[in-house]
């Protein structure tokens, strides 16, 4: 699932992770590739023929390879030794505070800020309308921390 669902979307369609403009010629090339990797991935034998796709006949000859490549990867997963509960927690988390210095977290949060400055008045009236924000104060919140801004805490 994570090949054919994640890794196929991310070969198909590369501007959902980067800023890219994908131009027709690089969309057919992409999704000759992106047909591949599936067919790569695919356990049954496709029988091709002269009416095939020419995008099917191009790499026909790799695909073999490609599948073997597929079956050696899950083979090693299948025989790696257990991971516990607390042993992905800590490297998760080593790996988390590895990363803390690269996120700008303050940039990020202004910029969200200036976003939801842009949109104050429909996001009040929203968060108004909505039964469980209203539960939850949240329009009173956006406002508290609306006017702590505001105050010179932060320069936005």
């Amino acid at each position: 699932s994570l090949l054919l669902r994640f890794w196929v979307n991310m070969l198909k369609n590369p501007d959902f992770l980067l800023d890219v403009d994908k131009q027709p010629c690089v969309d057919a090339c992409l999704s000759v590739i992106t047909q591949t990797f599936i067919d790569g991935c695919s356990l049954h034998q496709q029988k091709l023929g002269k009416d095939s796709p020419s995008s099917k006949l191009l790499y026909a000859k790799d695909i073999p390879r490609y599948r073997k490549m597929v079956d050696d990867y899950f083979h090693l997963i299948q025989h790696l030794p257990d991971i516990s509960d607390d042993d992905m927690y800590n490297i998760l988390s080593q790996h988390s505070q590895s990363h803390s210095t690269s996120c700008q977290t303050d940039a990020a949060l202004q910029q969200l800020y200036q976003y939801a400055l842009q949109y104050r008045v429909e996001l009040l009236e929203s968060l108004d309308e909505d039964s469980i924000a209203r539960r939850q104060n949240l329009a009173s919140q956006f406002e508290t921390i609306h006017n702590f801004i505001n105050k010179d805490h932060f320069s936005c």
